[in-house]
């Protein structure tokens, strides 16, 4: 829409734990008068690419090797938010605590106050180790925002 003024969309956590990407789009009144939706409905045109933006980031996780038991990749979803005035808000995301760690990434790290870490192994047994790699940042959902064609 030409006239649009649009926000940059941006990767944000929501919280600690929860990965999500927000895009916002915001037009101004004469924006809004011009602007022609597929189906002239804003709010189907948001709800389509959100679906889209869901959709790419379960691609994201599979092309990057990411799927293990397709757990997270399953579990992306969008979300319409209610918000004040006439805004149209979706999030798209995941609820599981380990999508921040693939979109991030995380550090080397050791035990804290016992002399090892101990976990399940991929085959189910007990692993000690006094240190253990981090998982280098995948960003396969901030790099949603990059691919979207609005």
């Amino acid at each position: 829409a030409a006239g649009a003024a649009v926000r940059p969309a941006r990767a944000v956590c929501v919280r600690r734990l929860m990965s999500r990407t927000r895009v916002r789009i915001t037009l101004d009144k004469k924006a809004v008068a011009r602007l022609k939706a597929p189906d002239g409905d804003i709010d189907t045109f948001t709800r389509r690419v959100a679906a889209k933006a869901r959709d790419r980031a379960k691609l994201n996780l599979t092309t990057d090797g990411s799927v293990d038991t397709g757990r997270l990749r399953n579990s992306v979803q969008y979300q319409r938010f209610p918000t004040a005035g006439r805004r149209i808000n979706y999030q798209v995301g995941t609820n599981l605590d380990y999508g921040i760690y693939l979109e991030r990434g995380t550090r080397d790290h050791g035990p804290r106050t016992a002399k090892v870490l101990r976990f399940r192994g991929k085959n189910g047994a007990f692993v000690f180790a006094k240190r253990v790699k981090g998982i280098r940042a995948t960003r396969w959902l901030s790099r949603v925002l990059a691919t979207l064609k609005i």
